[in-house]
């Protein structure tokens, strides 16, 4: 059996990705630019929604008193935000692509 190329990208260095995440890139993917406004539309916990932003911004951070690397590439990139503080949130091209493949094996 051959695994078709959508299945190596779901896969391949994609490290621990969860349900959560997927709900929040297909938010962002649907226009919701801000962690706030992430927060509100998702229903995920404040905290868990900043964390995992951190991991799918391919960022590092200390837990536990060590530094942690996220094993991802980044799929969401931030830039200020033009029309309000703080940081607006997209989809890099990795982004874009992982949410096609993901999109491609639940439609089978």
């Amino acid at each position: 059996m051959v695994i078709p190329k959508v299945h190596d990208f779901c896969t391949q260095g994609m490290g621990q990705l969860t349900v959560a995440d997927l709900s929040l890139l297909a938010l962002i993917a649907d226009g919701t630019d801000s962690s706030s406004e992430l927060v509100q539309v998702s229903g995920i916990p404040e905290r868990t929604v900043y964390k995992r932003l951190r991991v799918l911004c391919g960022d590092s951070w200390i837990q536990d008193g060590r530094l942690r690397v996220s094993e991802n590439p980044a799929l969401v990139q931030t830039r200020n935000h033009p029309h309000q503080r703080g940081k607006q949130l997209f989809l890099t091209r990795d982004g874009r692509e992982f949410l096609r493949a993901v999109a491609g094996l639940i439609k089978r």
